[in-house]
């Protein structure tokens, strides 16, 4: 048994609503033709057929795109809401592109994403992170100057996944 579920199957059991995910036929007492598919795991919604999991933002994907995912990529929420599967808030990324569209961390302290103080020069760093590996960018007098100088850095080496918190 295949542990992927491809397009062309997904476009058979489901439709796309809105940004919601749709069943087009009835395939038991739990899976009635109509209702809307997903549950709650970690913040995304996530459905089974046949012993399948896959998320129903992954899965409106495929069938609006009316392709698989390439290996290698996932789909990606444009908004960062994760309940928002609205096929315009939903891009194709590499892992690497995912993870540059990321917020600000619960524990940042300085208002500003990849800006820290370093205490033992009174400086601002400001750091970010390409190809796998966080780059140092240099030291400012102010946060706000560290941030001025990543959003231009973002935008230049994340591109149109460029978040900058």
């Amino acid at each position: 048994m295949s542990n992927v579920l491809d397009y062309v199957r997904l476009s058979e059991l489901f439709e796309v609503v809105g940004s919601d995910l749709v069943r087009k036929v009835t395939t038991g007492s739990r899976g009635v033709k109509g209702t809307k598919v997903g549950s709650d795991v970690k913040g995304y919604l996530r459905f089974e057929v046949r012993g399948v999991t896959m998320s129903v933002h992954a899965a409106i994907w495929m069938i609006h795109n009316q392709m698989n995912i390439p290996d290698g990529h996932v789909v990606d929420h444009k908004d960062l809401d994760y309940t928002n599967n609205h096929p315009s808030n939903l891009r194709l990324a590499s892992r690497g592109q995912n993870c540059y569209n990321v917020g600000l961390y619960k524990n940042n302290t300085s208002g500003y994403k990849g800006v820290s103080f370093d205490s033992t020069k009174g400086v601002w760093i400001a750091q970010i992170r390409v190809d796998g590996k966080n780059r140092n960018l240099g030291s400012f007098s102010t946060a706000e100057s560290a941030n001025d100088f990543l959003v231009d850095e973002r935008a230049r080496l994340h591109g149109r996944f460029a978040n900058n918190g």
